[in-house]
């Protein structure tokens, strides 16, 4: 025990000398763990405010909190955390309360002799255990001390921040403040993207930012995020600068008053449900918050700032720098973006930095390839095990970061499922000359649930988790097959950026196909937040819709669109029930719950139905004096819808305003001020007109 102390002592204070942190794994009886970080405690003099515990351990009077509160901690600070990690491995929690250990501190994981971890994350674990200091129960010696930080980095960060208004804890902080302000004094219509790992100051960089804007102004200032706890930094920062600058302040719940100035917040939805006149508009972990969402608030506010942490526990935001960049280019072609890469709450080459992003994947790097051209004939299509991963960390990080870019929300936690669920499976698309990963897919093995678990599903008293699609589908249907048969759900697939549009992907599902085929799959499924693109890419692929979620999905901002392709001819025989409930059940909720859908989108989910059914011949006649100018709309609201749906082939082949015009005022049945805003024409006049031009077009083809 002694000679432990005095390791942990002196690794303390390497520590606190380089302001860096040290993961430290131990190693043993709980017991001996416990009484090891007790000691360790007791001679550091810490506070106990100063101390985060995680798991089932007793450590004096210090209280145990469980894994999962440890997402509740952003914008607090500690200097000495214990986790639990003998039964539980939450990547997404570890990652957001590490990230509240300031440099100098340290970070002690206990490994139990009793462990329940899965074998596969133990594993994957032990690939890194060198980036860690190892004390073990059953080691006679303690480890070796590790190398003392390069004095010359100290120097230069310490000269570097000498430099500095001691409001700004480095260069990087500084130009994101002036960037922030610059927001508001430049030109309209040029919002800011920030982006940082975490622990670079940004939320921080905003608070100071605000401050000094208020000082010789009286501003309105609004500030969203996912949840209120994540702007307690920017508002504490706020204050904190307000009252060294001698300005007067007052903190409420959801709004800080400063100098006369008000910085309020507000919850994203409610920022676009109502307008409010804001000088400045502040985003923080902008991707947490559906893109969708950020495209409306750009759309109507002019000064814009979004701040979002790159690797973090709300996803990693990888995703939305490249995707959201480019949707916003499109919006705002003239936007501003600042990386923070200098860490403030502990120094660069941090260990335990280093040790997050190695087990967590999180080195994340931009492809550096040229657009080229690829051949089908150049690329293997391949089901990796989850031994090929563990054996290969680098074909683990390709794999990992190619979904990330894809997908908002991809996390370090879904990394760990792969790795310990046996229902999951990875695919990849890898260049054969090469070995990069091109594109890649998560799979899913669901179905095959006993009569009775079908049955208390369809009456709501179970939903079991991992059947997403097959309980979907029997509640919806009410049939029992879906749920009876087996299923793969295609969870998520990405294509690196530039082999884009080279059909990788449907090549990918193709194999993926093929391969569950043989292997006597009964269908292929997938569920995804519905856009115009994403729809047309499964139905190109065969896949039928069959359900539209009436809640938006929270990472997509989109409606979750389930869609079916059959393997076998079980699947076939009540894959006709599905495409004909969807056929009956989404003209219906048009007129209700998805009234307002955007029109693209309707429109390219009305290819995926059909509705064609004879029209009587005094329909037809009444539609037609409709067209040259008799009767009206509302005259004959039936008879047009009736005939709009039987006609969405030739309803595709319209031009824009005659689609808006009649997918807004006939299918969603919006009134006539919406239809003319939607469809941009000068009034109702016009608009008569063109809705009589379209129905008009409708019927020459129809009657061909």
């Amino acid at each position: 025990m002694p000679q432990v102390l005095s390791f942990l002592k002196t690794v303390s204070a390497y520590a606190a000398s380089g302001f860096i942190r040290y993961p430290i794994l131990l190693e043993g009886s709980t017991g001996w763990s416990e009484e090891i970080i007790k000691e360790y405690i007791t001679h550091s003099g810490y506070l106990d405010s100063d101390i985060e515990i995680y798991g089932n351990l007793s450590i004096g009077e210090l209280p145990s909190l469980e894994m999962k509160a440890a997402l509740k901690k952003l914008g607090q600070e500690t200097h000495c955390l214990v986790i639990d990690i003998s039964h539980e491995f939450n990547a997404n929690a570890i990652n957001a309360v590490c990230g509240t250990l300031v440099g100098g501190g340290l970070v002690f994981f206990v490994r139990t002799e009793d462990s329940s971890l899965h074998g596969n994350i133990e594993l994957w674990l032990t690939h890194f255990k060198k980036q860690m200091l190892v004390i073990s129960e059953n080691a006679s010696v303690p480890p070796l001390l590790p190398q003392v930080p390069p004095e010359k980095k100290l120097v230069f960060a310490l000269t570097q921040a000498d430099k500095l208004d001691e409001r700004y804890r480095s260069i990087d902080q500084k130009n994101a403040v002036l960037s922030i302000q610059k927001v508001l004094t430049g030109h309209a219509k040029r919002p800011l993207i920030i982006t940082a790992d975490r622990g670079r100051g940004k939320s921080s960089a905003i608070g100071i930012a605000i401050a000094e804007l208020v000082r010789d102004k009286k501003l309105i200032i609004g500030i969203t995020a996912p949840l209120r706890v994540n702007i307690n930094e920017v508002f504490g920062h706020a204050a904190s600068v307000a009252k060294k600058l001698g300005m007067p302040f007052k903190q409420e719940k959801n709004v800080l008053t400063i100098n006369g100035s008000t910085v309020t917040y507000f919850a994203p939805d409610e920022l676009i449900r109502d307008s409010y006149s804001l000088d400045l508009l502040c985003v923080d972990e902008a991707a947490a918050i559906p893109a969708p969402m950020l495209l409306a608030l750009t759309e109507r506010y002019s000064r814009l700032v979004f701040s979002t942490t790159i690797n973090g526990y709300e996803g990693t935001g990888r995703g939305f720098e490249i995707k959201f960049k480019k949707q916003l280019a499109l919006l705002r072609p003239n936007f501003h973006s600042v990386e923070m890469l200098q860490p403030i709450r502990w120094s660069e080459f941090d260990p335990l930095e280093n040790w997050l992003s190695s087990v967590f994947l999180l080195n994340h790097k931009a492809s550096s390839n040229k657009l080229q051209e690829i051949n089908r004939e150049d690329v293997e299509f391949v089901r990796l095990n989850v031994s090929d991963l563990l054996a290969k960390p680098d074909l683990a990080q390709s794999i990992f970061s190619l979904l990330v870019s894809a997908h908002y929300q991809t996390s370090p936690n879904d990394w760990l499922s792969l790795l310990s669920d046996p229902s999951l499976f990875c695919w990849a698309g890898i260049d054969k000359s090469s070995r990069s990963v091109l594109t890649c897919a998560l799979v899913s093995l669901e179905g095959q649930l006993d009569n009775q678990l079908i049955t208390d599903i369809q009456l709501g008293k179970r939903r079991p988790k991992g059947h997403l699609v097959p309980v979907s589908l029997t509640q919806t249907l009410c049939i029992n097959e879906p749920a009876q048969q087996s299923c793969i759900r295609i969870m998520r697939i990405a294509v690196e950026q530039h082999h884009q549009r080279m059909h990788l992907g449907s090549e990918l599902i193709k194999s993926i196909k093929s391969f569950y085929c043989d292997l006597g799959i009964d269908y292929l499924s997938t569920s995804f937040g519905s856009t115009p693109g994403l729809n047309e890419f499964w139905l190109s692929l065969d896949f039928s819709f069959i359900r539209l979620g009436i809640s938006k999905d929270k990472a997509s901002g989109s409606h979750s669109l389930l869609a079916v392709l059959p393997l076998s001819k079980n699947a076939v025989d009540w894959l006709s029930l599905g495409k004909d409930y969807f056929s009956m059940a989404l003209p219906e909720q048009l007129l209700s719950v998805f009234n307002e859908l955007d029109v693209s989108e309707v429109l390219s989910l009305l290819k995926g139905i059909d509705t064609r059914q004879p029209l009587a011949d005094v329909m037809i006649k009444r539609i037609e004096m409709y067209s040259n100018g008799g009767l009206g709309v509302e005259m004959i609201q039936y008879e047009l819808r009736h005939f709009v749906l039987s006609s969405i082939s030739f309803l595709l082949t319209l031009n824009v305003t005659h689609q808006v015009l009649v997918v807004s005022k006939i299918i969603q049945l919006q009134d006539w001020k919406t239809a003319i805003s939607l469809s941009k024409v000068s009034g109702r006049k016009e608009a008569e007109i063109e809705m009589r031009s379209a129905i008009r077009a409708l019927l020459m083809q129809f009657t061909l």
